[in-house]
């Protein structure tokens, strides 16, 4: 008997959307990849660290700093969001 030959990995792309902008990565099983990132009026964006098994995109306004980490759960990108704002005047 011939050995099943194993399914194609499926890509699958997700978007996170917040008030600083949106981020598109895709995942293909474990490994996440940046698709593009579009700040909102006011904020600027600022690619962070890009490794196979995660992603970081820095949104910034005024003082505070939107952190978006992207990795593959279950072949599914997942989201993070940490939200910081500093106290300087």
């Amino acid at each position: 008997s011939t050995p099943k030959s194993s399914p194609p990995v499926s890509t699958e792309i997700r978007t996170w959307s917040g008030a600083a902008g949106s981020v598109t990565v895709s995942c293909t099983g474990r490994t996440v990849r940046f698709k593009g990132a579009s700040p909102n009026d006011g904020w600027h964006v600022e690619r962070g660290d890009a490794s196979g098994d995660s992603i970081e995109v820095k949104f910034e306004k005024d003082a505070t700093e939107v952190q978006v980490r992207a990795t593959c759960v279950g072949g599914v990108p997942r989201f993070q969001v940490e939200t910081s704002a500093s106290t300087d005047d």
